[in-house]
């Protein structure tokens, strides 16, 4: 390990084969995350490299996604279920009302 890795982990560079292999993505893929600038890279000479902090960057902004949707899938599924209840109990009462 470098000096420089020594003081900043996330400074440690992978080729960007290496950090493709960490992220079980297809080369298309990563190219194309780094063309919507998802995943930061550089360039040094024609190879491409990505830092240990871009790809720890990368999987925590995935993570938070994931966690909003799931929360946002969790609150449809409540608001759906409240309105089912809500309707339900409307239909009852439109039964009850024609009943009497």
């Amino acid at each position: 390990m470098s000096n420089v890795e020594e003081l900043n982990p996330d400074l440690r560079l992978f080729t960007f084969g290496e950090a493709l292999e960490r992220l079980r993505i297809s080369r298309f893929a990563g190219y194309e995350l780094v063309k919507q600038g998802d995943l930061e890279s550089l360039k040094i000479g024609a190879r491409r490299y990505v830092t240990a902090g871009a790809l720890k960057k990368f999987i925590e902004a995935r993570l938070a996604a994931a966690a909003r949707e799931s929360g946002e899938a969790r609150s449809n599924r409540v608001r759906r279920a409240v309105e089912g209840r809500a309707l339900q109990r409307a239909k009852q009462r439109a039964r009850r009302k024609a009943e009497d």
